[in-house]
C-alpha cells in the first residue's frame, strides 16, 4: 500500500513539474495582446524599446521606436510589432473640439490632436 501511495505521489510531482517548465517556456516568449482602442502601450522586445499607439476602432496608429541596442533588433521589433498589429492607418476621422475662448482644436476619435502635414514637393530637374 505504501509503495502506490508512493509511486502515485512521485507521479503527481513529475506531471507537476513537466507542466511548470512548458509554461516556463511558453511565458519566455514575448506575447502580444491585441490593441484596445484609444490605447497606448510601451513594448520591449529583444532590447528595443518602441511605444504603440491604437485608433478607435483597434488599429495601429504609430509606432514609435525609443531606444535600439542595435539596426537589426530595431528592423526584428518593428517587423513583429507589424506583423502582430498590421500596418499602421492614420485615422482620419477628425472631430472639432471648442475651447472656453471659441477656438477649434481638430482632434481625433481618441482626443490626439490632430497634425497636418502637407506633401513635400521635389523640384523639377
Amino acid at each position: 500500500m505504501r509503495i502506490c501511495a508512493l509511486l502515485a505521489i512521485l507521479l503527481a510531482v513529475q506531471l507537476a513539474g513537466c507542466t511548470s517548465a512548458r509554461h516556463a517556456v511558453a511565458s519566455s516568449k514575448p506575447a502580444l495582446s491585441p490593441l484596445t482602442p484609444c490605447e497606448s502601450r510601451e513594448v520591449s522586445l529583444d532590447g528595443t524599446d518602441a511605444v504603440v499607439t491604437s485608433n478607435a476602432d483597434s488599429t495601429l496608429a504609430s509606432v514609435r521606436v525609443v531606444d535600439a541596442s542595435n539596426d537589426a533588433s530595431r528592423r526584428e521589433a518593428l517587423a513583429a510589432i507589424y506583423h502582430t498589429f498590421g500596418a499602421v492607418h492614420v485615422d482620419n476621422d477628425l472631430v472639432a473640439r471648442s475651447s472656453k475662448w471659441g477656438l477649434a482644436t481638430w482632434t481625433d476619435r481618441c482626443g490626439r490632436p490632430a497634425t497636418v502635414t502637407f506633401p513635400t514637393q521635389s523640384p523639377v530637374r
